[in-house]
């Protein structure tokens, strides 16, 4: 039998077969799903990440309509959305009862989708499905936009990797702001059991600047601690700049929509799903459902190995190294409180040096925008400080997020230590920061015609010599020339009194709104970390008792010893079987 196809569906019946064996009934129930389903016509990318990575926008922006799936920093995708293309625009809620879909409409997705439009999924919606024309979807792509891990609804995990059983691809997104965390990495291992192909993507280049750095530590990253992916493709966009390259497009201006569209990136990712996911989209299926049975036959492996050192009573594997990790925990259970404890007063300490850092390097912005004193000054600093603070605010979530996953790693022996921390969403204050107004206080004699005055008396007196002068000179046209010089004198004048006073107010607007953002940033991440330290010490306990009671079902299920002559056929029947799927997935490229 040469074709590959069909060695595989002979492969997946006969590792189905041996779950069962095994006493793995699941993993042979899902293995038969998979080996039976009917392929879809679309090629389906499910894009994953964590709350605020910028996954919605992205979604948009590869489809060119800004405003599709909401983005705003105060709402949160609740369920998986799949974008796919259709004639006519539209949307449609499915729900969990499994009734008719409700049409709601393009504008009704936030009200069905979003974690403020439907809290709690009070509507009782599963999935919601958006129909649009758009180019690259006619190609045969859909795309399945998720809800952040870290989201703000418990389970939010859980629905992202169901939505993983309709992939084909995979999108992580990550932000410019930080590298990959700890979180990011084992969710990475969690959601490619049965997806071969993946691809980071770099959101918000444009609002960090040292995105280069973060790509090349991602890549590093995944070469030590995630090995398999270590020849992933990384590629960092701008999906603000790829809304603008839209925008000139349809405005007629050709050359600066090119250009745009190059600078975000998003020309090499469109490049990359149309060859190396829409191009080959049997071949990723049959290669996923290779990775599926590698990863089942290494549980089954791992599961009769247990067994094995169970049986003849291996201190080196199975209840002896359990046994030993029970001990250790033993003698930390008196102070691990304590560890937590003195690890969140350090996490605040360090807080606050990093929230000073922060601001000193906003008022270093300010003050560069401020020298550079463009007439449009007060319109565009509130902008460009707003834009900052989101991404401050983005690097100090991470920087509480890392600092406090360390922290469990150490009390939990870096065992069982996949706790989801939420970041901290925006407070409403930092979101719409105020605006500089006209009507604001403004000293005694700045308004313009205390200017106009303060630069007339000086020239006064220079059109009154320069007449005298000239008129000696030039006759009768003498005061007319006199005129015309101290005219371009007082225009120059006053304009360069009109830049001294607008920089005078922008640095007022400035320390003003920088004492606004160090007031709300300590608050509200100090009382974050003390929050999270309550929630992590009651999640610390029960992982704990967790292990303890998974140790003495351990300990009782020792005394039932299995058949190890049996077990250890089956064993070599599953390593036969993971070489000849390892042989097949190379066959398949």
């Amino acid at each position: 039998m040469n074709d590959p196809i069909a060695r595989l569906r002979e492969l997946t019946t006969s590792v189905a077969a041996l779950s069962e064996q095994a006493g793995l009934p699941e993993a042979a129930k899902r293995l038969c799903a998979e080996r039976d389903a009917d392929g879809p016509p679309a090629t389906t990318v499910v894009v994953v990440g964590e709350t605020k990575r910028g996954k919605s926008s992205l979604i948009n922006a590869l489809v060119g309509r800004p405003g599709l799936l909401p983005v705003e920093a105060d709402i949160a995708t609740a369920v998986h959305i799949t974008v796919r293309h259709a004639s006519e625009e539209g949307a449609w809620a499915h729900l969990v009862d499994g009734s008719e879909p409700l049409d709601i409409g393009v504008a009704g997705i936030p009200a069905y989708a979003s974690a403020d439009g439907n809290p709690g999924n009070a509507k009782g919606v599963r999935s919601v499905t958006v129909g649009l024309d758009s180019g690259l979807l006619s190609r045969g792509l859909d795309l399945v936009d998720t809800p952040g891990v870290a989201g703000l609804e418990a389970g939010h995990t859980e629905i992202t990797l169901a939505a993983l059983a309709m992939a084909d691809a995979l999108l992580l997104v990550v932000d410019a702001s930080a590298p990959l965390t700890a979180a990011e990495l084992r969710f990475l291992a969690r959601a490619t059991e049965r997806v071969e192909y993946v691809a980071v993507v770099l959101t918000k280049t444009d609002v960090h600047p040292g995105w280069a750095s973060v790509a090349e530590a991602n890549r590093e990253l995944l070469r030590l601690h995630a090995p398999r992916f270590a020849g992933a493709p990384v590629v960092p966009v701008s999906s603000r700049l790829k809304a603008e390259a839209d925008l000139a497009m349809a405005e007629g201006e050709a050359d600066i929509a090119e250009q745009l569209h190059r600078e975000s990136g998003f020309d090499r990712l469109e490049r990359l799903l149309a060859d190396d996911v829409i191009g080959r989209a049997e071949r990723l299926r049959a290669v996923n459902l290779t990775r599926l049975i590698l990863t089942v036959l290494d549980r089954i492996d791992h599961t009769l190995s247990a067994r094995l050192a169970a049986a003849a009573g291996d201190p080196s594997g199975g209840l002896g190294a359990e046994r030993r990790r029970y001990e250790e925990l033993t003698r930390l259970s008196a102070r691990w409180r304590q560890d937590l404890a003195a690890g969140f007063q350090k996490i605040g300490v360090d807080l606050q040096s990093e929230i000073a850092r922060h601001l000193q390097e906003l008022s270093g912005r300010c003050e560069r925008i401020i020298v550079q004193a463009a007439p449009e000054l007060l319109e565009t600093m509130p902008r460009e400080l707003g834009d900052a603070v989101d991404g401050r605010w983005a690097d100090l979530n991470t920087f509480v997020r890392t600092s406090a996953e360390e922290v469990v790693a150490e009390i939990l022996l870096r065992e069982d230590a996949q706790i989801d921390i939420d970041d901290l969403p925006m407070p409403g204050r930092l979101r719409r920061l105020p605006q500089v107004t006209a009507d604001e206080p403004q000293p005694p004699g700045e308004d313009g015609f205390g200017d106009l005055l303060s630069a007339g008396w000086p020239v006064l007196g220079v059109f009154m010599a320069s007449s005298t002068l000239l008129s000696s000179v030039l006759g009768p046209l003498g005061p007319a020339a006199a005129l015309v010089v101290s005219s371009a004198m007082l225009r120059h004048r006053y304009n360069e009194l009109t830049r001294v006073r607008t920089q005078r107010e922008a640095r007022l607007f400035a320390k003003e709104r920088l004492e606004l953002i160090r007031r709300e940033m300590t608050a509200q991440l100090s009382k974050h970390v003390i929050d999270l330290r309550r929630r992590l010490e009651g999640e610390i306990a029960t992982r704990l008792d967790s292990r303890r009671r998974r140790l003495q079902a351990d300990l009782e299920s020792a005394s039932s010893r299995p058949d190890a002559a049996a077990t250890e056929e089956l064993r070599g029947r599953t390593r036969e079987l993971a070489a000849h799927a390892g042989r097949l997935k190379a066959a398949l490229g």
